[in-house]
């Protein structure tokens, strides 16, 4: 089922409204408005992770607009012998405190939810009775076979972008006002079967 792009935009744009309406009143609450992660992913998706491994780097960079608002870009790839599965991912995030006691305190433990849009590509290189790409070298299952299969007929290769909406749910601890880390589940939508959806532990500087 095709989802309408209108309402799909809808969803984005409307807490995105919300969340700059108190924009000038919560701004200067926020010191380090900007922040930037990076750490390990674990793919989600069984056969994904079977075709291209569990863990890969992942990152990305933040924007936090008010004390409760967030957009976040992230970014993951996972390949394997010419395979892939990558997404770059724009998500809106309501943030939620657990043991702040005022305003000038810094807030510890937090969590957050969001929704958004996910690029997301999936490549799988070809092979014939030879090989990959007529080579004389049986391609392991775990990779090129694998991968290609997720996607119909194994002699096939395929090449496909798309965008998918998907969901973030994290959870963070600030060291300090600059340091912190996050655990993270993000759902995005599959590609020809290949899911980007990850696990993900990251660390990261807020300025």
């Amino acid at each position: 089922m095709k989802m309408n792009h209108r309402f799909i935009l809808s969803l984005l744009v409307a807490p995105a409204v919300l969340g700059l309406n108190c924009w000038n009143a919560q701004a200067a609450e926020v010191a380090n408005p900007f922040s930037v992660r990076l750490g390990a992913g674990y793919l989600s998706d069984g056969d994904t992770r079977e075709a291209l491994g569990s863990t890969h780097v992942t990152g990305g960079v933040s924007y936090e607009f008010s004390p409760k608002n967030r957009v976040d870009l992230d970014y993951i790839k996972a390949s394997e012998d010419g395979d892939k599965v990558q997404s770059f991912g724009l998500t809106y995030l309501r943030l939620f405190d657990f043991n702040k006691k005022s305003d000038s305190e810094l807030t510890k433990l937090y969590a957050g939810l969001g929704l958004g849009l996910f690029r997301v590509s999936a490549r799988a290189e070809g092979n014939d009775n030879d090989g990959p790409k007529g080579g004389g070298e049986e391609p392991p299952p775990e990779t090129i076979l694998a991968l290609t299969s997720l996607g119909g007929n194994s002699n096939d290769g395929f090449n496909e972008t798309k965008t998918r909406l998907g969901g973030k749910a994290l959870i963070g601890y600030n060291f300090s006002e600059q340091f912190f880390t996050e655990a993270a589940y993000t759902r995005v939508g599959k590609v020809e079967g290949a899911d980007a959806s990850n696990f993900s532990l990251m660390f990261g500087f807020h300025f």
